[in-house]
């Protein structure tokens, strides 16, 4: 019972201590020497699924030439199931020709079952330009984990 509480509290003691740490860092839009780099545009991530798992965690990237977009399909460990996952951030490096997709979980809030969790998702970034050559998934917060490492 105590280990159950204690790993209960832990995901909400590690989302609350990270609220708001997925915004902008300042960096700004494509410059006049890096014009023909992919800039992000629209993003948008979706929780397909959440449910009792192990912690392997997966990614896949597709590229969408005639849309100029990418899609994510991953699987990432969580404290619980009642988890959804989130943009944590996207980054461009402008001008390196790499964009580098973090992916974390919040809770639900819903009532939750004790055991570790798998949340799978499907994200979609849209770019302004052209794709990027290389996409990293990487999955957590703080301590990141490179997930797919994927050359177009």
């Amino acid at each position: 019972m105590d280990r159950r509480t204690l790993l209960a509290s832990f995901g909400v003691t590690a989302a609350i201590g990270l609220a708001g740490c997925g915004g902008a860092s300042g960096a700004t839009g494509p410059t006049e020497t890096d014009t023909e780099s992919a800039s992000v545009g629209s993003r948008s991530i979706t929780t397909t699924e959440a449910g009792c798992g192990g912690p392997d965690e997966t990614a896949s990237v597709s590229f969408d030439t005639e849309r100029t977009e990418i899609a994510v399909d991953g699987a990432i460990g969580a404290a619980n199931p009642c988890q959804e996952a989130t943009l944590a951030a996207v980054d461009d490096a402008t001008g390196t020709g790499t964009v580098t997709v973090t992916v974390g979980t919040k809770p639900t809030g819903d009532v939750c079952v004790q055991c570790l969790g798998r949340v799978e998702y499907t994200a979609t970034i849209g770019f302004e330009g052209t794709l990027p050559d290389r996409i990293v998934v990487e999955h957590g917060e703080g301590d990141l984990e490179t997930v797919a490492d994927v050359h177009r």
